[in-house]
């Protein structure tokens, strides 16, 4: 329903963040990092003033081939700094695939791949494995 009724919207992928707006008030940011090519961090029920009022330099956590640890945390922090905003933040093995999704909850599920990058496995909050994937090539036995 928010993809369908957007009213103002800020697009600015080469600025490294998005911000949306729907027509019933709700708003999401996206925050990109690794050079602008994956989305890191979605925040909603805020907006791209309260996310930067909070210290996140979303600008400057675009620009890094990877975010740094003091730019990890203020994402993170955002879960306590906007409490009514629901905040997921994700890394990622760049041309590989996502590493870590931490939800809303502070609850973060891990993804692992093998040698090929093919993901083959996912484990849970406490590092439980929850799903593996044995994928073989045609010509493996």
């Amino acid at each position: 329903e928010m993809q369908r009724s957007l009213v103002g919207s800020e697009m600015c992928i080469r600025d490294s963040h998005t911000s949306i707006e729907s027509r019933m008030g709700q708003s999401a940011v996206y925050v990109w990092g690794y050079h602008r090519r994956y989305v890191i961090a979605q925040i909603f029920n805020a907006t791209l003033e309260e996310v930067k009022a909070q210290g996140v330099d979303i600008e400057k956590i675009g620009g890094t081939a990877e975010p740094t640890a003091t730019q990890w945390q203020a994402l993170h922090a955002l879960r306590s700094k906007l409490p009514k905003a629901d905040v997921s933040v994700m890394t990622y093995e760049p041309e590989v695939g996502i590493t870590s999704k931490t939800d809303g909850r502070g609850m973060t599920t891990y993804y692992e791949y093998d040698d090929m990058g093919r993901l083959s496995c996912v484990r849970d909050n406490d590092y439980n494995i929850i799903q593996t994937n044995h994928l073989k090539l045609a010509t493996e036995k």
